[in-house]
């Protein structure tokens, strides 16, 4: 019996010692080009929409960018303890989904709640903005939808708080 515990101690010790071994991942942060006039900053919940490229350091070689989707990582890896070097560009700031700016914009009347027809017009606004093919039926299927799953009351609103609650759907 002691000699399990003594056993079970030793492999303890051994293991958290071992894990101490291993040094913490250095990240550097290095901005290297601002915008002369930044007219929206990003908030947390904020979607953005960026490019990149990673590159190894030893050589310099490009290993994935998002230009074009080119990506290496399927015909070689990356070597343990390398270096990476990541360009990224910030093309895009968009409210996220559940912001109070998005839910401002799509209160028409100003009532602090959302009604069927309310979302409905965001939605076939949306879809306009981004080319997409505005489809009625689809719509109504849609906003169906979304009033099953976010309008908690069954009231036949959503509220302020409903639409900007925190979700834990993904």
């Amino acid at each position: 019996m002691r000699f399990f515990f003594w056993n079970a101690i030793l492999t303890l010790l051994v293991t958290s010692l071992s894990g101490a071994l291993i040094p913490e991942p250095e990240v550097k942060i290095e901005v290297l080009q601002k915008p002369f006039i930044c007219h929206r900053k990003t908030k947390g919940g904020d979607l953005m929409l960026v490019h990149y490229e990673g590159y190894l350091e030893k050589d310099g070689s490009l290993f994935h960018s998002t230009s074009g989707m080119v990506s290496f990582g399927t015909q070689w890896k990356i070597p343990p303890e390398s270096t990476l070097i990541f360009n990224i560009d910030l093309l895009e700031i968009r409210n996220g989904p559940r912001s109070h700016e998005s839910f401002q914009e799509m209160d028409l009347n100003d009532d602090w709640k959302l009604s069927k027809d309310e979302v409905k017009v965001y939605l076939k606004k949306e879809f306009e903005k981004h080319g997409a093919v505005v489809n009625e039926s689809h719509h109504d299927v849609l906003v169906e939808d979304i009033f099953d799953k976010e309008d908690e009351d069954k009231d036949g609103f959503i509220s302020a708080r409903e639409f900007t609650y925190k979700h834990d759907e993904l």
